[in-house]
């Protein structure tokens, strides 16, 4: 958009701080906008397969985020297939489309990633709809809730941002991106830094829940058996007393 702001004001000479307010002001726009990206939170059955599409042309890159919040062992596997053709997207054709990508994502690396989560970029070979899948058809009985966020990256997205910098023109307007970038870097380092934050905390209540069902099933085990012991001590004792009784008597006799 920046060539389009110089077009605009080429007609408008002598108004140079207004130029430089009004590209300022659409440059933290779009550097606001390219540091905030939503993530989608999904719930994936046992036995099942999640699937989000996006076309690319050749060489668009994608970063891939997973964190998995809960369920079971807290593991999804990524896979990323395609090309496909944008009909062909039930299950039977994207699983049989060319696997370009799968691994299991586990606490494991997810934590060793800087924002507690699973990190995985590509470029796509050629145009076409690429498949995004979560898969839980591993899993018999657990379903998994699942943080999904994928956003623009790779060699073209450089590419689109060195042409920006080059029809950017002027000094000022240079000194003016370069102090924003600057600042979308750090609110991308906060935004990293809130991110882990709440994965480490989505860990941390999830291994607390599943430590805290372990506990009271034990409890409540414990406390059967030592019901059961109680009663069979009872009767035991009582037998063995009415037993006693009994010998008594015959002595009597």
């Amino acid at each position: 958009f920046f060539s389009a702001d110089k077009q605009a004001f080429r007609g408008a000479p002598g108004r140079r701080g207004a130029r430089a307010a009004l590209v300022a002001l659409s440059v933290c726009v779009g550097a606001v906008h390219g540091v905030r990206h939503d993530s989608l939170m999904v719930q994936i059955p046992p036995r099942a397969r999640n699937c989000f599409y996006e076309h690319l042309e050749a060489g668009d890159g994608r970063t891939v985020e997973v964190f998995v919040a809960r369920g079971g062992r807290m593991n999804i596997n990524l896979e990323i297939r395609g090309p496909i053709s944008a009909e062909d997207t039930d299950d039977a054709s994207v699983a049989a489309t060319e696997l370009l990508f799968s691994e299991m994502v586990t606490p494991l690396n997810e934590n060793a990633k800087a924002t507690e989560s699973y990190v995985h970029g590509f470029e796509a070979p050629s145009a076409g709809t690429f498949a995004v899948c979560l898969d839980n058809t591993f899993s018999a009985v657990s379903s998994k809730r699942v943080q999904l966020d994928v956003y623009p990256s790779g060699r073209r997205t450089a590419e689109r941002r060195a042409s920006d910098d080059e029809k950017g023109g002027e000094e000022d307007m240079k000194r003016v991106k370069e102090s924003l970038y600057r600042l979308k870097k750090g609110l991308k380092k906060v935004e990293q830094q809130q991110l882990k934050d709440r994965h480490r905390l989505a860990l941390q209540s999830e291994t607390n829940r599943r430590s805290h069902d372990r506990m009271a099933f034990g409890s409540v085990v414990e406390t059967i058996v030592f019901v059961l012991v109680s009663i069979f001590q009872v009767m035991f004792v009582r037998r063995w007393f009415q037993g006693r009784r009994g010998n008594k008597a015959k002595q009597w006799a």
